[in-house]
């Protein structure tokens, strides 16, 4: 059992670093540099893209979630009432629903918002295709998506701070 929460905080712990760190960095610097690049900012989403980053997020989040779920239900006694009416307890359960909530909206919003400006390069290029439309398809999928990485970094860091002080509340 001590083999396990080590290795599950060690998950928890590094997976969260990667995912809040990452979060954080595409929110305020890298979104708003790519955007002043104009074209040549879908050249370094393409690199992102190259280097597999849309694919280890979800994965660094899925991994940071599903380690804090197990070592929650370690530690609150198999999610005993008792443990979430304590001040720790209350902190740990209300930081582990916002990650979970900040998560789904991540998959449901982010992503396929990031996965459709990925493509619309190649759309562009292609024989017929209305460029103004899918320019502004593009400025409008950049609005949503720089939104939404701000909340979602925002939302991480509010849990992960909660995380960090939980234990001493």
């Amino acid at each position: 059992m001590h083999a396990e929460l080590l290795v599950l905080r060690l998950v928890h712990v590094l997976g969260g670093i990667f995912w809040v760190g990452s979060a954080t960095f595409t929110a305020f610097f890298l979104i708003p540099t790519v955007q002043e690049m104009g074209p040549a900012g879908g050249q370094v989403m393409a690199g992102l893209g190259k280097r597999k980053f849309m694919v280890w997020m979800p994965v660094a989040a899925l991994l940071t979630v599903l380690s804090g779920f197990r070592l929650m239900a370690k530690v609150s006694g198999g999610f005993a009432s008792g443990y979430f009416s304590t001040p720790s307890g209350m902190t740990f359960g209300t930081s582990a629903a916002l990650v979970i909530l900040i998560f789904i909206h991540g998959l449901a919003v982010v992503r396929p918002a990031t996965n459709r400006l990925g493509v619309i390069p190649a759309e562009m290029n292609a024989p017929g295709a209305n460029k103004e439309a899918l320019a502004a398809e593009t400025k409008k999928l950049q609005a949503k998506v720089g939104f939404n990485v701000k909340l979602t970094a925002i939302v991480l860091l509010t849990a992960a701070a909660g995380m960090a002080l939980g234990r001493y509340m």
